[in-house]
């Protein structure tokens, strides 16, 4: 698993967002993404997920992937305008049918959750 973090610049350096990622049948996906709700609108996300990208492509992955809920519309339309489309079932290797399995173990509503991937 590797983590990045975005700390607020001046002398608090304190930090504001993290995620967390793993790599998924060649690909990189995004396991985790959180953002201290003060500093919601301050580009803390775009600038945690351009870092997990930037290190995931430099590491010879192809896209990055997370799970989502599809329902959710701010979050969809979060996604796709940073250019993630949905998988279909159909395109999903075995390590994200491993993934969807474990979720649904964890009590995720599954027909909800969708895999959602960018190219890098």
């Amino acid at each position: 698993m590797r983590s990045a973090s975005q700390r607020l610049g001046g002398a608090c350096r304190e930090v504001v967002g993290l995620a967390f990622w793993t790599a998924i049948d060649g690909s990189a996906h995004l396991d985790e993404i959180d953002v201290h709700p003060e500093t919601s609108g301050q580009g803390v996300d775009r600038a945690l997920l351009a870092r997990i990208a930037d290190e995931a492509r430099a590491l010879g992955y192809r896209a990055l992937t997370l799970s989502t809920l599809e329902d959710v519309h701010w979050n969809a339309q979060y996604y796709a305008n940073r250019g993630f489309r949905i998988v279909s079932l159909d395109e999903l290797t075995p390590g994200y049918i491993d993934l969807l399995e474990h979720e649904t173990a964890s009590g995720f509503p599954m027909h909800l959750r969708v895999i959602i991937r960018k190219e890098l």
